[in-house]
């Protein structure tokens, strides 16, 4: 008697004709292989053929988190001696995650998953296993099944021995490994594997890493373990451990043992959390500040800030910054900044000391300013309130003449008191960009614009539109995208009356630059421009759709995300109405009607 475990199958919709195309299903063990040990990975291989190319598509999820419609699956037989190892999951709903397994139909198509996903082998014996999908033709139609041929395994006990070095093995992946993307899924099939095997000392490992694993790592972990066999001594580990002095106690890992004793274990870190060590402790008070309420563990988070992982670290000074922002925090906010090697997030630990010690922070921000070669960004550099900074002027000059430009710096903070020194400098680089035996083009120089434009108009302006207009250097096409550049210096009135000009260039690049450098920086003023310009080329196309070019159905695109995303026009939920009659393709206005449904302010 066949055993049904319910696979989920998300299908996508391709094309399809009107009498649906035959689809077939191949499986087969990757290896070849057909002989396993309860606990071993079993990875098949799925082949698809389609007589139809793109007609359909299908997403398998590559880890299946949750469990998903009962008509697809995998039949086993005999059933006795398997079971489902998400049956935990059972009256959860059909909601699921994937890490991985998208995959499209093309005539061939093929994709690889773990068996052990839907069937948990219990005892050895000989099985044979058959699979059964579904596929949904587009735009409607009653889904496909799509059935594979059967195939025989055999499962055969694991000894101790090859049970620890598979665990050996596994965890020195997770341990050594550094992720990028030729490892990736290297190191997910190391968790994946453990959780297979399904030992008391895999368990243990398993909640042991789940402290410290990466997201994508430590979900995987978390779904062995809620899928255990042996739910009552995963849980029991994972208690013990929660009280060690040495096991870090991450957000993931207290989800899980909730999940597991089926009642809240919040209380029982606050209380374990004095007793752990340095690295440890830090951790775990990153997981109670997640879970308690805002500002609650300020002096303790700032006491242990620096033995945290970098990426907590960045969480904590990025989006719950306000849960621990306070005076207690400068001493760590120093180190970082201070820290050999530099710390990638120094520019962030910088940005926080200035709101907490403006005194402190703006020294420390003057005094990179004064290095040839600033060891923080831009952004953190321009923060101070100052409009100029005179006293850096000559520092400035001497850069220039040393051809250490601090082009940024001088765009933002430089007075018109070193002018004339700019201008050499800009002239001197244009002069050798433009007589350069290989790639010739003008010298573009943003911020140097930007300062222009600020400290002497006309000149600004003349600089700003001959680039503008500068057509001759195909490979340094400085025009495409100059009006925009600049802008992220400066965005005065002399900048958006260029702006404004540009929306009528006889290139769309232009055009389309000036749309979104106006919608970004540009004043309340120059909303009525892009409309005049929108509503000119609305009437420029509207009587030959059909001639319209891909780069004009780009440009139409760039008018409805400007005013979806203008920051300082006053945009209504009635103008996407006319946005929405100003598109040419179905494709715009269809999404300028779903903005003018949905629009809030």
């Amino acid at each position: 008697m066949l055993k049904w475990l319910p696979v989920f199958v998300l299908v996508i919709a391709g094309i399809v004709s009107a009498q649906a195309p035959g689809i077939s299903m191949r499986i087969e063990t990757e290896t070849g292989r057909t002989q396993f040990r309860t606990g071993e990975r079993i990875s098949l291989t799925l082949n698809f053929e389609t007589d139809t190319p793109d007609a359909f598509m299908m997403i398998i999820p590559r880890d299946r988190m949750m469990p998903g419609p009962e008509e697809d699956g995998f039949l086993v037989s005999p059933a006795a001696g398997t079971s489902d190892p998400m049956s935990y999951r059972a009256g959860q709903g059909g909601a699921f995650s994937i890490l991985g397994g998208m995959f499209p139909y093309a005539k061939t198509s093929v994709m690889h998953l773990d068996l052990n996903q839907w069937v948990r082998f219990e005892r050895p014996g000989f099985y044979r296993v058959h699979a059964l999908f579904h596929a949904r033709p587009r735009p409607s139609g009653a889904p496909l099944p799509v059935e594979s041929n059967d195939i025989g395994i055999e499962i055969v006990a694991a000894d101790a021995e090859w049970q620890a070095q598979q665990l050996r093995e596994a965890v020195n992946i997770l341990e050594t490994t550094t992720q990028d993307n030729s490892t990736f899924e290297t190191i997910m099939n190391a968790a994946r594997r453990i959780g297979y095997l399904d030992t008391p000392d895999a368990i243990r490992e398993a909640a042991r890493l789940l402290g410290t694993a990466q997201i994508q790592v430590a979900e995987i972990l978390k779904n062995g373990l809620l899928a255990s066999q042996h739910r009552k001594d995963a849980a029991t580990a994972m208690q013990q451990l929660l009280r060690s002095p040495d096991q870090p106690v991450s957000k993931v890992f207290l989800e899980t043992l909730g999940s597991l004793e089926g009642r809240e274990v919040r209380e029982q870190l606050a209380e374990a959390v004095g007793q752990k060590n340095e690295t440890a402790k830090a951790i775990s008070t990153r997981t109670l500040v997640d879970l308690m309420p805002e500002g609650s563990l300020r002096a303790e988070t700032a006491q242990l800030f620096l033995h945290m992982p970098e990426n907590q670290q960045s969480e904590l000074l990025g989006y719950q910054w306000p849960k621990i922002a306070g005076p207690d925090m400068i001493p760590a906010l120093r180190a970082i900044y201070e820290a050999v090697p530099a710390s990638r997030l120094a520019p962030a630990a910088v940005e926080r000391l200035y709101e907490l010690d403006p005194a402190q922070g703006r020294e420390i921000i003057l005094d990179e300013i004064r290095k040839p070669v600033p060891g923080l960004p831009f952004k953190t550099l321009a923060t101070l309130p100052d409009a100029t900074l005179p006293g850096m002027d000559k520092l400035f000059a001497e850069h220039l003449e040393q051809n250490q430009v601090p082009e940024e710096l001088i765009s933002r903070y430089a007075t018109r008191a070193i002018l004339e020194s700019v201008k050499a400098y800009y002239a001197k680089r244009d002069s050798a960009m433009r007589t350069r035996t290989s790639y010739p083009a003008p010298y573009c120089d943003a911020p140097l614009v930007a300062y222009f434009l600020r400290t002497d108009a006309a000149w600004g302006q003349h600089v700003l539109e001959g680039l503008i207009a500068e057509r001759g250097y195909p490979n340094g096409p400085c025009w495409a995208g100059i009006v925009g550049r600049t802008a992220v210096y400066y965005s005065g009135p002399e900048w958006e009356k260029i702006a404004i000009a540009a929306l009528g260039d006889s290139t769309v690049v232009v055009k389309s630059d000036a749309v979104k450098a106006l919608a970004r920086y540009g004043s309340t003023a120059s909303e009525a421009a892009v409309w005049e310009s929108f509503r000119y080329w609305h009437g420029w196309w509207k009587d030959k759709p059909a001639e319209m070019n891909e780069e004009n159905r780009r440009f139409e695109q760039v008018f409805l995300e400007s005013f979806a995303h203008a920051k300082n026009w006053n945009i209504s939920a009635d103008d996407f109405a006319k946005v929405r009659d100003l598109c040419i393709t179905k494709d715009c206005a269809g999404r300028a009607e779903e903005f003018r449904r949905e629009w809030k302010p």
